[in-house]
């Protein structure tokens, strides 16, 4: 993929996973670690882009320093 700077366009980067995929009744699993807003922002896109043949399986990793 690609390096920039800033925060990503998580929402963009669902989708083009979303659009690659071909098979039917797939499972997508999503791992992030991060901020808080930051997760909270990729459980919900995961959960508004699944569907009835793709499932985005949202895991998370929390810790503080």
């Amino acid at each position: 993929h690609f390096i920039s700077i800033g925060r990503p366009n998580i929402n963009d980067l669902f989708k083009n996973v979303l659009n690659k995929q071909t098979e039917e009744n797939a499972n997508i699993a999503v791992y992030s670690c991060g901020p808080q807003s930051l997760l909270n922002n990729c459980q919900l896109i995961a959960f508004n882009l699944s569907n009835q043949k793709i499932k985005f399986k949202f895991h998370k990793e929390t810790f503080f320093l």
